[in-house]
């Protein structure tokens, strides 16, 4: 695969962040929520690398994972959890800021965006971080996408998960 010499430019020039604490991750029940897909997403184009989408925060999790629930032409009964991820000494890169966006030629709230933001990603694990920080595109709050290939498994663990109780969840959004 072929990078944006420009992205890599830009990306080179940042530092790289170490990064240990918590990370949430949603899942279906039956998955192993430490496996990240190559299925593509915002950040990774399909079929490149294993890439594991987790959140900073609890709640922006669970947000993203219902987001792509309710577009399906009925939500799923299937049994969903959140987890929370312990993670140590990561390098990372923060894209989190609007300023770093900009400077990237990003914009999320434009959707025709997404090949750039898979370039982005695409760009990132070329330069050989275990992921990135971004700004969810769906709540105020940020992700965080690893790069499951290049984490140790001592360097991420499995802290605790408990079931998605989506009437419960819903009734206190509203």
């Amino acid at each position: 695969m072929s990078h944006d010499r420009e992205i890599l430019d830009i990306l080179d020039q940042l530092k790289a962040l170490e990064f240990s604490g918590t990370l949430w991750r949603t899942s279906w029940k039956t998955r192993d929520p430490l496996q990240g897909g190559i299925g593509g997403g915002r950040w990774s184009p399909s079929n490149k690398f294993m890439a594991l989408y987790t959140s900073l925060d609890k709640n922006i999790s669970i947000t993203e994972l219902h987001y792509h629930l309710s577009q399906a032409p009925v939500f799923s009964s299937c049994a969903m959890i959140i987890c929370k991820l312990k993670v140590t000494q990561l390098s990372l890169l923060d894209l989190s800021t609007k300023d770093r966006l900009k400077t990237l030629k990003l914009d999320l709230r434009n959707k025709k965006q997404i090949s750039r933001s898979q370039d982005i990603g695409a760009a990132v694990q070329f330069l050989g971080y275990q992921g990135f920080i971004v700004p969810s595109f769906r709540t105020s709050g940020k992700n965080c996408v690893l790069f499951s290939d290049e984490i140790g498994q001592q360097q991420i663990t499995l802290e605790s998960s408990q079931n998605i109780n989506w009437p419960a969840w819903i009734k206190r959004k509203i």
